[in-house]
């Protein structure tokens, strides 16, 4: 019985270095994609499916720079370029991914576009 709470707590301490890890790659990512541009991060929880965060970089006339998605249910998910998505406006990634609701990934991209829209407006006009 001893046996099963040692090994419960060793994969706990596991998870917990995994999940340490997965954050520090996270921050690097923001930190680094900030040099390039406006960032718009946006989120999707997955309760039985994969969670999804999505990364966009935008210049200040709204066209994408970088983009970047990291997807899974594991600590071991990475973030992964989307080089699909460079060079597209803010309302072409909109227009596509307002008809694509629905799916995976599609809240987190449209959270991250809003997000962008919204950092690219001053006084109502955008830059």
């Amino acid at each position: 019985m001893d046996k099963i709470f040692v090994i419960a707590f060793g994969l706990l301490i596991l998870q917990g270095v995994l999940s340490f890890n997965q954050i520090k790659n996270y921050q690097i990512r923001i930190k680094e994609l900030k040099k390039k541009g406006l960032v718009g991060i946006g989120r999707e929880k997955g309760l039985l499916r994969a969670g999804n965060i999505t990364i966009l970089v935008c210049n200040k006339q709204g066209k994408i720079i970088a983009a970047e998605k990291m997807e899974g249910i594991t600590v071991f998910s990475r973030f992964r370029e989307i080089d699909s998505l460079k060079g597209m406006t803010l309302q072409q990634l909109k227009e596509i991914y307002t008809d694509k609701k629905k799916n995976i990934g599609a809240k987190a991209m449209l959270q991250a576009i809003d997000s962008l829209e919204t950092a690219t407006k001053v006084n109502g006009q955008v830059l």
